[in-house]
């Protein structure tokens, strides 16, 4: 199978612009920065495709897009309980026909039906903070002095000196304006978002590990044979979901950098809890294995 391999030149990048801004990755305000780069699409690294110049804006301190979401939206949320609704629906409608297929079935129905009680719990979360009503605690920048290196600004806002351009943004500041218990910044409600999807997380495992092994054990008493891979994974998938259900915002966030990096932490830096429960795991997968097969 032929990989192929392309991406995105930004060439001759310079500093156009500048303002005062609220970045949703830190939570507060920050100075943002305009770049203006010239972009070109290239094929195995040779710059084929010139797509012109473009300018994007970054924060000063996280580098990110000062506009970049960060939280989930509500539209998202319902979304998705809508979906595992359907789906517990269906599961639930099914008729089970072969007794076999009984272990099986129950558990999709319990496991569908647990996700769409937690995106239910979901959507019962505080909304994100609209960005208009956070652009409105952004003080504008002094009018005298160019905020990149100190030089004078001209009557047309603009710095001689780097060539860049004194900007605001387009919410006109409300001085002393407070921000309300339901419109908190990312940062202090993004603990709770994810403890939540780190509870979601970690039940999903332990309800799918409980049922390979119950099914495992079904399989094997009921009609002599047994899966040797559910055997193994099954108890190793509790105590993970355990790991999750007694630690849930850490292990979401190793789970998210995890997935976003591809790159996983280091044995001796993970929890003492998970770290005991992952060997109580496969040990437990190893017993469960060795007696099935006895």
């Amino acid at each position: 199978m032929l990989v192929i391999l392309y991406g995105l030149y930004r060439w001759a990048a310079r500093r156009v612009a500048y303002r005062n801004d609220y970045c949703l990755s830190c939570a507060d305000v920050r100075l943002a920065i305009q770049v203006r780069t010239f972009d070109v699409g290239h094929v195995f690294c040779v710059p084929l495709l010139p797509l012109g110049y473009r300018q994007r804006w970054f924060c000063s301190d996280c580098g990110s897009n000062p506009h970049q979401r960060v939280e989930t939206s509500q539209r998202f949320k319902r979304f998705a309980a809508f979906i595992f609704a359907v789906g517990a629906i269906f599961f639930w409608l099914i008729p089970i026909e072969r007794p076999e297929d009984v272990p099986i079935a129950w558990g999709l129905r319990l496991v569908v039906t647990a996700m769409f009680l937690g995106a239910l719990a979901w959507c019962r979360t505080a909304p994100p903070t609209s960005l208009k009503e956070l652009l409105t605690t952004v003080p504008p920048l002094p009018r005298d002095a160019c905020a990149l290196c100190g030089g004078a600004l001209d009557e047309r806002a603009f710095c001689g000196a780097c060539k860049a351009s004194r900007l605001e943004v387009d919410v006109p500041f409300q001085p002393g304006r407070q921000l309300t218990s339901s419109s908190r910044p990312a940062k202090q409600v993004s603990a709770a978002h994810e403890r939540e999807k780190g509870y979601l997380l970690g039940s999903g495992l332990f309800v799918i590990g409980v049922g390979m092994t119950i099914h495992s054990w079904h399989t094997a008493l009921q009609h002599g044979y047994y899966y040797p891979s559910l055997s193994a994974f099954g108890p190793t998938l509790a105590c993970l979901g355990l790991a999750a259900l007694l630690e849930p915002v850490q292990f979401y966030r190793r789970m998210a950098h995890t997935a976003r990096t591809g790159r996983r932490e280091p044995w001796g830096t993970l929890p003492r809890s998970q770290r005991i429960l992952t060997i109580i795991g496969i040990a437990a997968g190893l017993v469960n294995y060795i007696l099935l097969r006895a």
